[in-house]
């Protein structure tokens, strides 16, 4: 009896965490609703009003839940349907790495705690154990009275956890987060044509340079769209723009878009996103004969050693490494 007193306040325990830790991150994320509902709409390719209200649905369960486990109220058949949601979450981070995608997740909203993809799925896994432990019934295995029975019971269980934590561990250490580097990309080729088409960056001192491939379509990922703008307010707010202004500098290719144009709309684009660094028109062949398939930031060095190489949405950890690169390197 006493034991089983136990057991009822450890799984009280485990519950009331994660009600809590549940409650403070949707609320957190009630007031970054449109950057949680960016994310979606980047992932899984919604329109922003759909991704919108999904958002909404994900944030109020996630508060919902939080409050009935911190009641005690159906604590099964919640941590069941967190275990849902969990899944889901551990898939789409999943597919994503596989791809050599880094996902902004925006799970914490304005708490600003940024892990990268693979602390996020750790995370996840520990949060998935958590409510493994709390859906398994208290009564489970109770029903055997032989010793030994009780014995080999215990057994089991533990044989099947231990290979349910190994397989996420073996997960966890296989998948590629740190993204599929394009290294097929013609890096010289596409600085030497940069360097024909400005001659401020073509004779920049010997510094360490960035470049920005932008191709249009990936505008439409809301996701892409913010990382990339989040790079540039960087850009804007950190770099000397008299000093270092073309070792930075953005390729986009219009004429695939709007025929024959001579760059003026690029040019109010660039103007309306208050984006101050130089914006090169350049033939998409540019960009297609370097065999760089998607928006990217390239850094090199003086020798055109790739120094960065990273497709959007590159993700905060890894545009704060960026940008050390280019502004304290470079200043």
């Amino acid at each position: 009896m006493r034991g089983r007193t136990v057991n009822d306040s450890r799984s009280t325990w485990l519950a009331r965490t994660l009600g809590a830790i549940f409650v403070v991150a949707g609320i957190a994320k009630m007031f970054a609703i449109k950057r949680f509902s960016s994310t979606i709409a980047g992932v899984v390719f919604l329109q922003q009003n759909v991704a919108l209200v999904l958002a909404v649905l994900v944030v109020g369960f996630e508060v919902l839940g939080g409050v009935l486990l911190l009641l005690g109220v159906r604590r099964r058949l919640t941590a069941f349907l967190f275990l849902f949601l969990i899944g889901i979450f551990i898939w789409v981070l999943t597919s994503a790495a596989m791809q050599g995608k880094e996902i902004a997740c925006n799970c914490f909203g304005i708490l600003g705690i940024a892990l990268g993809n693979r602390g996020e799925l750790i995370l996840d896994f520990i949060l998935l154990n958590a409510f493994v432990v709390l859906a398994i019934p208290r009564s489970a295995g109770a029903g055997f009275e032989s010793p030994g029975r009780k014995r080999r019971w215990r057994r089991a269980v533990m044989i099947v956890g231990s290979l349910f934590i190994g397989l996420q561990i073996s997960l966890i250490t296989s998948i590629p987060f740190e993204g599929r580097r394009q290294r097929s990309g013609d890096t010289d080729a596409l600085i030497d044509a940069v360097g024909r088409i400005d001659s401020l960056f073509a004779s920049a001192p010997a510094s360490i340079r960035g470049v920005i491939v932008l191709r249009y379509a990936d505008l439409n990922c809301p996701v892409c769209f913010d990382d990339l703008m989040e790079l540039i307010d960087s850009l804007n707010a950190r770099m000397n723009q008299v000093t270092v202004t073309h070792r930075v500098v953005m390729l986009v290719s219009p004429e695939n878009i709007f025929p024959g144009d001579s760059g003026e709309r690029v040019r109010r684009w660039a103007a309306a996103n208050d984006i101050r660094i130089p914006v090169l028109s350049i033939p998409d062949t540019v960009r297609t004969a370097g065999r760089f398939a998607r928006s990217l930031l390239l850094i090199v060095n003086p020798d055109k050693r790739v120094l960065f190489e990273e497709a959007f949405p590159m993700g905060k950890g890894k545009r704060e490494s960026a940008l050390s690169l280019l502004c304290e390197r470079s200043m």
